[in-house]
């Protein structure tokens, strides 16, 4: 008895993206027959599927021509692709600048579950810096960055993802929720997250979150060791960052 093919592909979800690749490839649209001959397929089969694309507004009917195009939701869905991808660039550059104006290591980070993962980072020229790597994820409680990525969630969402007791890195690593909960209280009220030698002794980081359409998508962090992190400094740190997420939020919304 034959088996089925559970990795062959979905034959209604198919259609749909052959509808989007084929008018995808005609500047002038094309008419239900042509979608139909083009795609080997009945009118039978692709009108309903043709239909409520063009009723989400995924592809669009032009009453005159009869015409078929690539609707307006597409276009955003490829926007917002086109966004994602240039991002992690636009990103860099700013950390590059903050680097060549501070000579300290700055990275960039996303929330991926109860972690923060690293996505760009470039170098402190100096010999003494923070090694660290693009993929690597940290903890949330005790990483300047994450601190900054979880500033404005509710208290009950964030205890959810992270619990009641953390592990304890140094001797400065916050060791319960209700710890870290009050030292975000100040993150969200000033914008600028620490890490006071949290995850790595004699390191610090300072970070700030960056909004996207309202809502914090990504945190970037200065990383310093602590015997150059002077009050001045810190000061110095902290407008930098200002003057990047102020960029980086018009950029990137």
């Amino acid at each position: 008895m034959p088996t089925k093919n559970t990795d062959a592909p979905h034959r209604s979800t198919q259609r749909v993206l052959n509808i989007l690749d084929v008018l995808s490839h005609s500047d002038d649209g094309l008419t239900m027959a042509e979608i139909c001959r083009t795609l080997r397929a009945p009118k039978s089969s692709l009108f309903p599927i043709i239909h409520t694309m063009a009723e989400e507004g995924y592809i669009c009917f032009d009453e005159t021509s009869n015409h078929y195009r690539i609707g307006f939701k597409t276009y955003l869905a490829g926007k917002a692709y086109v966004r994602g991808k240039d991002a992690v660039s636009v990103l860099s550059s700013q950390l590059q600048r903050i680097v060549h104006a501070c000579g300290e290591t700055c990275q960039a980070g996303i929330l991926s579950g109860d972690k923060v993962l690293y996505i760009a980072k470039v170098d402190s020229p100096q010999p003494v810096r923070l090694f660290s790597d693009i993929g690597r994820a940290l903890p949330i409680h005790c990483t300047a960055i994450g601190k900054a990525l979880v500033c404005e969630h509710e208290h009950d969402e964030l205890h959810a993802l992270l619990g009641d007791d953390f592990h304890l890195y140094t001797p400065r690593t916050h060791a319960t929720f209700e710890d870290l909960w009050e030292d975000l209280q100040v993150v969200r009220q000033e914008g600028i997250a620490h890490d006071r030698g949290e995850m790595t002794d004699s390191i610090e980081c300072i970070a700030a979150p960056v909004h996207v359409d309202g809502q914090i998508h990504y945190g970037i962090g200065i990383s310093v060791p602590s015997y150059r992190l002077t009050i001045e400094k810190s000061a110095e740190l902290a407008q930098l960052l200002e003057d990047a997420t102020t960029y980086l939020e018009a950029v990137l919304s």
